[in-house]
């Protein structure tokens, strides 16, 4: 993937926002859709993204009191408790980066009414939607007026924002129109932030052109320069927190778009830092891979029992960066999460697979069985028990569009190639 602004260019829009601040000038940072991507994952270089490096720019590009930062939900996809650490991570993160407000979509709302109560505390006033009837029953509120603005939030899916709270869904263009109305009244721009398409942010600006701004949600990478509807201003921050989306708002008008990537040359900001750490800590507490589903499948060997037959295979096993893939976990901290588990060592959704260094280190790392499938009836009566032949889709589960964007199966292959 592309980086669109390398470090000095971070460093050239960091200046000119500074450069500006004496005079009344708002900063608009956009962002959400973190997926529960809360660190860089993938094994291409460079890897983008994680909550630590979002922080240390979002504190880059602040002005204070003059600074209106949008987390447009999204955050986690609600599949289990993992996820529900994850989002408590985030609010108390987005909390200290100085959040405006956090929009509650559709995913976020699905952690359930107890989970919504918890992130209220972490991020006390920010989270916000205008798609049910009864927010304020749920610790929501409706609007936060920031600087020239008052931002709402809502969402293209409000049943399944209600659904999940046991309340009442508010259709899409009367949430909007009462955010219009509500910023007329209050003499402020209305922004939308949107859990929703293109293509819906773009019908509602036509239909509502008095909305200054609708960030909405979106696959991919960000556009690389502004786009308007009539007046109303349409950005994304694109997919899985990766990037983030900032402006500049002076004399009713946006400008100094910027598409920015959360690439290495940003340093981990330390605070937020420290909550990641949290995060790896109780998810390694609370045993989360021994929780993990698992199949009966037949028998694995580990890769070191294949050698006797093939050698030369084992042998460049044995060079691979595949062979140390669980140790590189361990340095990162990430030996006990399992979202990351599971492409680093062996059988992970197995009864007979991985459980843990200690009691199964034969499957540590990236082995032969990773692809080949469980073996050990296979090393007992290799003539009897025959392996299924492979072809380059034993690769994609691992090596997929967000973990390894820049995979390519010939130039990955000839560094393992073997028979």
């Amino acid at each position: 993937m592309k980086l669109v602004l390398v470090a000095g260019a971070v460093a050239a829009l960091v200046a000119g926002t500074t450069a500006l601040r004496g005079e009344a000038e708002q900063v608009v940072i956009l962002s959400g859709d973190t997926q529960g991507y809360l660190s860089p994952c993938g094994c291409s270089s460079p890897m983008i993204g994680g909550i630590r490096r979002k922080a240390a720019l979002v504190r880059k590009l602040s002005i204070s009191g003059n600074t209106t930062y949008l987390e447009n939900g999204g955050l986690v996809e609600a599949r289990g408790r993992q996820d529900a650490i994850k989002a408590e991570t985030l609010a108390e993160s987005f909390e200290a980066m100085g959040v405006t407000a956090i929009n509650v979509g559709p995913r976020d709302a699905g952690l359930g009414i107890g989970a919504i109560l918890q992130l209220s505390q972490f991020a006390p006033g920010k989270l916000i939607t205008l798609s049910i009837a009864n927010p304020e029953a749920h610790y929501l509120g409706t609007t936060v007026p920031s600087g020239p603005f008052l931002v709402g939030g809502a969402t293209e899916a409000p049943q399944a924002v209600a659904g999940s709270l046991g309340d009442s869904a508010v259709p899409l263009g009367r949430s909007v129109k009462d955010l219009v109305d509500a910023a007329e009244t209050a003499g402020l721009k209305p922004v939308l932030m949107l859990q929703g398409s293109h293509d819906t942010a773009a019908r509602l600006a036509h239909d509502f052109p008095d909305l200054a701004l609708i960030e909405y949600s979106a696959f991919g990478s960000p556009p690389l320069a502004i786009e308007t509807v009539g007046s109303t201003v349409l950005a994304t921050p694109g997919e899985s927190g990766k990037f983030v989306v900032a402006l500049t708002y002076r004399d009713g008008r946006f400008g100094g778009y910027r598409s920015i990537a959360l690439g290495p040359e940003l340093k981990d900001d330390p605070e937020v830092s420290r909550y990641y750490a949290a995060y790896l800590r109780r998810v390694k507490e609370e045993k989360l891979i021994d929780a993990l589903p698992r199949k009966a499948t037949a028998a694995y060997a580990g890769s070191w029992a294949c050698g006797s037959c093939h050698a030369s295979a084992t042998h460049i096993w044995k060079g691979s960066d595949h062979r140390f893939a669980f140790q590189t976990l361990r340095k990162q901290m990430h030996d006990a999460d399992p979202d990351c588990v599971s492409c680093h060592v062996v059988g992970l959704d197995s009864t007979k697979g991985f459980r843990s260094q200690a009691s199964t280190p034969q499957l540590a790392g990236v082995g032969c069985e990773s692809c080949h499938g469980p073996a050990l009836n296979h090393v007992k009566s290799p003539s009897r028990v025959k392996l299924p032949r492979i072809t380059q889709k034993a690769c994609l589960g691992c090596h997929n569009p967000l973990n390894s964007p820049n995979f390519e199966f010939n130039s990955y292959w000839r560094k393992i190639a073997h028979r």
